[in-house]
């Protein structure tokens, strides 16, 4: 069974007309929550899930943080959550 997708937006808890400032304060505040050496003494469990997230913090900052990724995810961004592609951009992108 495949993964739900998360949008980015949800991911780094900004509203969808965030300015890169906004996105940028975001991420750094869950990176450094989630990264993966700020976890060493949790349980191996909540590792796991913390390593997760900051993958998935990174992919959602790096596509945000671009304007033409952002523009191109905005564009295609239902699609994306109904998993109607896989967010890697394809041949198209």
């Amino acid at each position: 069974m495949p993964a739900q997708v998360q949008c980015h937006y949800e991911v780094l808890d900004v509203p969808r007309d965030a300015d890169a400032a906004t996105i940028k304060k975001s991420h750094r505040r869950l990176a450094l929550r989630h990264h993966p050496d700020k976890n060493v003494g949790k349980a191996e469990e909540e590792q796991k899930q913390s390593a997760q997230e900051f993958k998935l913090i990174q992919v959602a900052y790096e596509c945000l943080s671009d304007p033409v990724e952002r523009k191109w995810y905005d564009e295609h961004r239902d699609m994306i959550l109904r998993g109607g592609l896989d967010g890697s951009g394809g041949a198209d992108g």
